[in-house]
């Protein structure tokens, strides 16, 4: 119970609630920039605003982050799989060819051959994973002997929900830059920073989402291949 506690935990804290906070974030900063510029920086009535801060607003902007970040997440996975994206991440390696994989996938039981070659057909392709790669994770999350396989789950689901987080951050940012004229140097630095960050997060997604498909075809077929 408390291993499925603890998985539960890692993925809704690195899943959602942190992707979904770090937008309010970006939002928040946007808004005490504004009322930096607008009183010329005064201290005193920043001081004030953040003295307003209370234990009732940290709870809403925690709950608010976890709301956000389910509703980022749906979107991205949504984006994702309308563009077929994580089907055309290629893998580390190939160690596991296609048959071994339909080998393993008969072996659970669970498929029958004939619906088996009957979905590849319909899909056009040789790669049983991108059919039966939810099937494939389900049973070895669960295998205490491959639990290694929900944290590349969980790296996966953060880089993108955060990736997604700073993409409409971004636009709610450049919306605010052209209605208030803020047309500086710094403000183009920080684009340029600030850009180059939403690539980090991006590729950093990409390289979780390629061994999460590989550990899983490597350690599916390992468990049911014995």
């Amino acid at each position: 119970m408390g291993s499925i506690l603890e998985k539960i935990t890692l993925y809704d804290i690195l899943g959602y609630l942190l992707s979904g906070c770090f937008l309010e974030i970006i939002i928040c900063l946007e808004y005490i920039l504004e009322k930096w510029i607008s009183t010329d920086g005064m201290l005193m009535q920043q001081k004030e605003a953040l003295e307003k801060f209370n234990s009732f607003f940290i709870v809403a902007f925690i709950v608010g982050g976890y709301c956000l970040g389910l509703i980022l997440s749906e979107g991205s996975m949504l984006i994702n799989k309308k563009l077929g994206y994580e089907n055309k991440i290629e893998y580390d390696n190939r160690a596991i060819t296609d048959e071994i994989l339909k080998k393993a996938i008969l072996n659970t039981g669970l498929v029958e051959k004939q619906e088996l070659e009957q979905r590849l057909s319909d899909e056009g392709t040789e790669d049983p994973q991108k059919i039966y790669g939810n099937l494939m994770y389900a049973l070895l999350q669960h295998d205490e002997k491959y639990k290694r396989i929900h944290n590349y789950g969980s790296g996966k689901l953060m880089y993108r929900n955060l990736c997604g987080a700073m993409i409409v951050g971004g636009i709610y940012i450049i919306y605010r830059i052209f209605r208030m004229k803020w047309f500086h140097i710094w403000v183009i630095v920080c684009g340029i920073i600030y850009i180059l960050g939403i690539g980090v997060l991006h590729s950093r997604y990409k390289k979780y989402c390629a061994k999460s498909q590989e550990y899983v075809r490597v350690w599916f077929a390992e468990k049911y291949l014995k």
